[in-house]
């Protein structure tokens, strides 16, 4: 059950970002941390969960990073 809420958030975390990318606004950059707020949410769901398993809270991390569209 804590997995499925963990790829919720990061669902919703690549839904937002999508929807800042394609109206991006210097102006409003604020509105970049409601999906990075999800990113970091779903990795500490998977942090709770698989405390001794940090591989799916790299995921995370990597996919956060790599979705930054400063990174592209």
């Amino acid at each position: 059950m804590a997995h499925e809420m963990a790829e919720l958030l990061k669902s919703r975390a690549r839904r937002a970002l999508e929807r800042w990318v394609r109206r991006y606004d210097p102006e409003h950059s604020e509105e970049l941390l409601d999906p990075m707020r999800f990113y970091v949410e779903a990795a500490e769901v998977y942090a709770a969960v698989d405390a001794g398993k940090y591989l799916a809270t790299g995921q995370v991390l990597i996919e956060l990073h790599t979705d930054d569209p400063v990174n592209r």
